[in-house]
Parts: structure tokens; C-alpha cells; sequence
């Protein structure tokens, strides 16, 4: 590259930024891992500061993205087995710290939960005996997730949850849509429903118990996705967002709802009534977003 690029061509720079994604560390607590584990996966992007080095080639304000990845590094090694959360904002504390020219810094972190496999939970071996370590299943598909984002203000963090698997049997009701020649539902008064969701949200507390708020909103939406009537996906997320908002004290939450499509098979290959059979359908899916906010207080 020469020195000159982006300079007397017409164009001018625009958004940018670079880091260090896929950053997966695996904590083994207490001796051969027999208190648990933690498993976290961390992405690190930084924008500003350094915008010479694509205009000029001039890389004096570029963090490498390897450093970035062993401050990550050392910071997890330090805090474990703190919560995610702290976690996620002590790395961008430190890369701020380490880094005053990046302008904007962001942290966001996966956590895979583990449960100790099935015979492990009554006696678990001490360490040095013969079988040396504990034995972990995956919990499940759901996972945590974490933002942290520093921008020339307060620090501000998001708490999440993805994979969150959700089947209604029946309740679900959807019709009235626009109807033309390329629709091929029918509509329905109750139906079955069944989605993957992820929610991200950010409390109106400086500092909160995490694990209490997480608990608390996962709780609230799935009781709301269990008990809401509603006259269609989006109607459901909407008030699954509204449900969690008052019970977590959010100030705002994000969800996104994959929802899987259960087709009814062939009634000449079903079981007999009232058994139903569904064909599922993973892909193509719907794919839905909303965000619901609280009110700003009146003037």
C-alpha cells in the first residue's frame, strides 16, 4: 500500500474499526477442574485513534490484534471465576487504560454452561486420586452473552441470553394478514409455536446483582411466552419484552426470535386423532426483532 491511499481520490474515510474476534479461553476451577468450569469465547473491536494507519499507513496508534488477545488473556486469568459481566468490564477498563487514543472501545463475551455428567455430582473424585479430574456434559444450547462498550462516557453494559429454545403447544393465534397471490397460510385462531430466542438488555442500575437480573428476565419471558394470549409472534415478543422490562428494572431490552415452523404432515401418513404429527422446519426460518423501551420520564 502506498501512502497516499484515501487521500485526493474523492473519497474519504468512513466507519471502521478492528479487533480480535473467536478469543476462546476454558477455566478449569479448583484442582483438575473438580469445582467447575468456565468457558467463555471474547471479541474485542476498537474504532478511533488510529486513523492513519488507513490513510497514511502510519500503524504508531495500532494495538495488535495478538495483544489484544493475550490482555483478554491476562484479565480472564486474574478475575476467574468472576461473573461474565465483571469480566467483560474489566478487559474494556484495561484496554482503555492501556490504550487513552482508542476512542471507542467494545467487549462482548459468550459463556457456554457445563454441568457435571451424570455420577460425578454424589462423589466427586479429590484431587490426585486415580481419576485425576471431573467429568462435564454441555448444559444446553443457551448461553450468556455479554456487552461492554466504553465511548467517551459512562461504561455501558448489556446482559443477554441466546438459544434459548421455546415450544407452545397450542395458544398462538394468527390472522387478518395480507392475503395475495403469493401467500400460502392459512390463518389460525390457535397454534402451535416454537422458536429459538435471544435477549440482550441493559438495566437501569449503575451496578446490579447480574446473576439476580438474569435470572429474574429469563424467568419473565418464558413465563410470559407460556401464558400470553397473542394474535401473533410479534404481538407474543412484544409483550415477552414488556413482561421482562417492568420485572428486571430495564431500561431497555432486545429480542430476536428464530421461530421453527411446525407443519402438520400429511393426514394420510398421521397418527389417528386427537395424537398430532409435525414435520419441523429449522430452514428457511422466521426471523424476528424487537426492542422495547421504557418510557422516558415526562418533562
Amino acid at each position: 500500500m502506498n501512502g497516499s491511499a484515501g487521500r485526493g481520490d474523492g473519497g474519504v474515510l468512513g466507519e471502521h474499526g478492528y479487533g480480535k474476534s473467536g478469543i476462546r479461553l476454558l477455566g478449569m476451577l479448583g484442582d483438575a477442574g473438580v469445582d467447575g468450569l468456565v468457558d467463555l469465547t471474547v471479541a474485542v473491536r476498537l474504532s478511533g485513534g488510529a486513523d492513519d494507519a488507513y490513510l497514511a499507513g502510519d500503524n504508531a496508534h495500532m494495538v495488535t490484534t495478538d495483544g489484544q488477545r493475550n490482555l483478554v488473556t491476562a484479565v480472564v486469568g486474574r478475575l476467574l471465576p468472576a461473573a461474565v459481566e465483571d469480566v467483560a468490564l474489566a478487559i474494556v477498563a484495561e484496554l482503555s487504560h492501556c490504550y487513552p487514543f482508542v476512542r471507542r472501545v467494545e467487549v462482548s463475551i459468550e459463556q457456554r454452561l457445563w454441568a457435571r455428567a451424570s455420577g460425578w455430582d454424589a462423589d466427586p473424585p479429590r484431587a490426585g486420586s486415580a481419576q485425576g479430574g471431573a467429568a462435564f456434559a454441555l448444559d444446553s444450547c443457551e448461553r450468556r452473552v455479554v456487552r461492554a462498550l466504553a465511548d467517551g462516557g459512562p461504561v455501558q453494559l448489556w446482559q443477554g441470553l441466546a438459544g434459548i429454545t421455546l415450544l407452545l403447544t397450542a395458544g398462538s393465534a394468527f390472522e387478518g394478514f395480507v392475503v395475495d397471490g403469493y401467500t400460502t397460510n392459512v390463518a389460525h385462531h390457535s397454534r402451535p409455536i416454537a422458536g429459538r430466542l435471544a435477549a440482550r438488555w441493559r438495566g437501569r442500575a449503575a451496578s446490579q446483582d447480574w446473576a439476580r437480573t438474569r435470572d429474574v428476565v429469563r424467568r419473565s419471558l418464558v413465563d410470559a411466552f407460556a401464558s400470553e394470549r397473542s394474535n401473533s409472534l410479534q404481538h407474543l415478543l412484544t409483550s415477552m419484552g414488556r413482561r421482562a422490562l417492568e420485572a428486571g428494572d430495564l431500561v431497555e431490552i432486545e429480542l430476536g426470535l428464530e421461530s421453527v415452523q411446525l407443519a402438520p404432515v400429511d393426514e394420510r401418513f398421521g397418527p389417528a386423532a386427537p395424537e398430532r404429527l409435525f414435520d419441523v422446519v429449522d430452514t428457511p426460518f422466521g426471523d424476528l426483532h424487537v426492542t422495547v423501551e421504557r418510557e422516558p420520564p415526562a418533562p
